[in-house]
């Protein structure tokens, strides 16, 4: 039984989340692993959880790249490519943990993406916690906030997960 921590920034904090979310849903993709794989938790650096969202959001702002736009090519996929490889579609009761850190003043993945991921992890049950920095931008953060960050997601882990414990008190 193999037991993981995933974790990824930006479009890398995307995949995390719908890897480790992918594999809690038995026959979800070609490659579910089944019990083989526990997915212990997420660590999501400001990715993203929602395509379409990240799509409308860009779409009023021409000179800016629409990266959402881009990834699914025609626009007439982007509900359906959304719905399957967006994390806020993706949860259940059996999702893995997930702690999210995200500046409050980021333009490239608003905020907005991670307060909606962990509302609905809360309306599943899923044990989560956001960390949401005032001043951080997208991974524009101070050596402070890193410590503050590193601390909490330590903690998070910690609590969860008693190996964590133990292996950190020694």
């Amino acid at each position: 039984l193999h037991q993981i921590y995933i974790s990824g920034e930006s479009a890398g904090g995307h995949l995390a989340l719908i890897t480790g979310l992918l594999n809690t849903i038995p026959g979800s993709h070609q490659a579910y692993s089944g019990d083989s794989i526990t997915i212990r938790s997420i660590i999501n650096w400001f990715g993203i959880t929602d395509i379409a969202a990240i799509d409308r959001y860009f779409a009023g702002k021409g000179e800016i790249r629409n990266y959402a736009s881009v990834w699914v090519g025609h626009a007439d996929r982007m509900d359906s490519i959304s719905k399957i490889f967006s994390p806020i579609h993706r949860l259940g009761a059996n999702s893995p943990p997930v702690i999210s850190i995200h500046g409050q003043k980021d333009s490239v993945v608003p905020h907005e993406q991670a307060m909606l991921l962990h509302q609905l992890l809360n309306e599943k049950g899923v044990r989560n916690k956001v960390i949401s920095l005032p001043d951080g931008k997208h991974l524009g953060f101070s050596a402070r906030d890193f410590e503050q960050i590193y601390k909490e997601i330590f903690t998070f882990l910690e609590n969860y997960d008693p190996k964590i414990s133990q292996a950190t008190k020694h």
